[in-house]
């Protein structure tokens, strides 16, 4: 399956989703960017940028850099998880498939179906998530998981901290 161009040209499955996990990087990396102000201390000047100013993130948020805010975890890891949907649909465009392909659709369809899971996980009965959540266990999350929890699972998937670079490298 190509992706057409405005050219009329078409774009190989290969580039679509190059293109689609790079944007989802930038958003990732941008958010992990500071975003309050740099603050000097002592004699040389030392910078600190882990220093925020009260307004709208003040009370629980004060002193956390962004990327600790719940609210950024919430959204780094939905492009996480939008980042495994795009390379599952790839996979199934790709033969032979790769090693990790079983471990991406697992994480992939975790985040894609997340909401319509019953607890407990894996309990044996006719449950059509019970190979995902069975897979996702062995990888180390625990029902139901938790913010911060689907960096874990992509980091247990590419042997390294989430990026989409290392996510290319085992689909491509």
């Amino acid at each position: 399956m190509s992706s057409p161009t405005s050219a009329g040209s078409t774009l190989s499955d290969s580039k679509v989703a190059y293109v689609s996990l790079q944007a989802i990087g930038r958003a990732i990396r941008d958010l992990s960017r500071p975003t309050g102000t740099t603050t000097s201390f002592g004699p040389h000047g030392t910078s600190v940028e882990d220093l925020y100013p009260i307004g709208r993130h003040a009370g629980e948020n004060w002193g956390k850099p962004p990327r600790l805010w719940p609210e950024v975890i919430a959204v780094t890891e939905a492009l996480i998880g939008a980042a495994f949907a795009v390379a599952q649909a790839y996979l199934k465009t790709k033969a032979p498939r790769p090693p990790k392909a079983g471990d991406i659709d697992a994480v992939a369809n975790y985040w894609k179906h997340r909401d319509e899971w019953r607890l407990p996980w894996a309990d044996g009965t006719k449950d059509p998530h019970a190979l995902t959540e069975a897979t996702i266990m062995r990888l180390g999350a625990t029902p139901p998981v938790k913010p911060g929890q689907l960096e874990e699972l992509a980091q247990a998937v590419l042997g390294r901290p989430f990026d989409v670079d290392a996510l290319w490298r085992v689909i491509a």
